[in-house]
């Protein structure tokens, strides 16, 4: 359902895909929601995803954003992981890069150190939040 508020506004839905930087792969799904709100040059959104089993490799991605970030803007999300493997005393940091819809996931160290991505698991879920500019 697409709802405007003049040229201001725009409410939709969006199918979030969760897959894998070396091998996409194919998932068996039990979730996939995700809904925005676009203000002006800022997108609003929230999503949900979650697989009972997953052949993806590599990194886990999660595509489908509706909107491109713009060239000279970034994302300001946060992310809830369920059955996500990370590190001992890792956090993880969602990224979406410039000229791009899709949502890396990152590792960072508590109080510091290197980071690195987030490997694609078999099983898990993940609630992510945020904006970005378009």
């Amino acid at each position: 359902m697409l709802k405007t508020i003049g040229n201001l506004a725009l409410d939709g839905v969006f199918t979030p895909v969760a897959y894998g930087s070396s091998s996409a792969g194919v998932g068996t799904y039990t979730a996939q929601t995700g809904r925005y709100t676009r203000i002006g040059n800022r997108v609003f959104f929230d999503l949900y995803v979650s697989w009972s089993a997953h052949t993806g490799t590599g990194a886990l991605r999660i595509s489908g954003l509706p909107f491109t970030v713009n060239a000279s803007q970034s994302c300001a999300c946060s992310a809830v992981a369920n059955g996500i493997t990370l590190a001992d005393l890792n956090y993880l940091q969602p990224l979406i890069n410039q000229n791009s819809n899709v949502i890396f996931l990152y590792q960072y160290p508590v109080g510091g150190g290197s980071t690195s991505e987030t490997a694609m698991d078999t099983s898990g879920g993940l609630w992510l939040s945020g904006s970005y500019g378009v």
